[in-house]
């Protein structure tokens, strides 16, 4: 007898939001840890930002956000392979191992987001037209791309420690096949953010780790689907994407 396929469809859901409660619930002060350790990374650029150095902030934050990224996504991805995270430790080596990683990744990202921003300007300053609307479509459709493509090579960095070539490559793959998942967590992104803001940022105390924790639970299942993960205690291990 088979169930229901709705039920099917759903059961890959509830279980990715169980593993991110579990590692949530079990792992909070770990995460907070780990967090901390993320916004110190982000604290120059922020500063340099909260006095309108706009420019220098920029600079500073493609130097420092990378390895707090990939410190991050060290720690994150040992959770979710279920091998118990060690906040300092995994950062640590995290920085190390893939800073250049996180820097590329952060540079993408960037970018992406800047440029419908400056159509958006440029919108206002010309007015709305066919071409203008155009052009504004095609930016935002690929913001959303190279957003969730960094997103998921995020998740391949700290799950199989990936260098930012084949990360982005196995990423832009998984974005092909499952657009709607990777805008779903894109939005989460989104969501994140204007929760933050609505409380004064104080969020930003834990969030960036529990969307870290997110991105790389949400990447392992959609890699699942493309074919079975070896348990092994290592880091380093092979992606089963082709």
């Amino acid at each position: 007898m088979t169930g229901h396929p709705g039920l099917a469809r759903e059961a890959p859901a509830r279980g990715y939001w169980r593993r991110v409660g579990e590692d949530v619930a079990h792992e909070l002060p770990a995460l907070l840890g780990a967090n901390a350790l993320f916004l110190a990374w982000c604290a120059p650029a922020a500063l340099l930002l909260m006095v309108g150095a706009i420019v220098p902030a920029a600079l500073v934050a493609l130097v420092t956000l990378g390895p707090a990224l990939a410190g991050l996504a060290a720690y994150a991805g040992r959770l979710a392979r279920g091998e118990g995270g060690r906040w300092w430790q995994d950062s640590v080596t995290g920085v190390r191992a893939r800073s250049g990683t996180g820097t590329v990744l952060v540079a993408l990202g960037a970018g992406a987001m800047v440029l419908p921003v400056l159509a958006l300007r440029l919108a206002a300053a010309q007015g709305l037209t066919v071409a203008i609307v155009a052009v504004l479509t095609v930016q935002a459709l690929v913001a959303a791309f190279v957003v969730g493509a960094c997103a998921h090579a995020f998740g391949l960095v700290g799950l199989y420690g990936q260098p930012a070539g084949a990360a982005l490559r196995n990423a832009a793959i998984l974005v092909i096949r499952h657009p709607i998942a990777s805008a779903g967590l894109v939005g989460l992104g989104l969501l994140f953010m204007h929760v933050a803001q609505v409380f004064g940022w104080g969020p930003l105390v834990i969030l960036p780790a529990i969307l870290a924790v997110c991105t790389v639970h949400h990447t392992r299942r959609l890699v699942e689907d493309a074919g079975a993960i070896i348990p092994q205690p290592s880091q380093e291990r092979t992606c089963p994407l082709p």
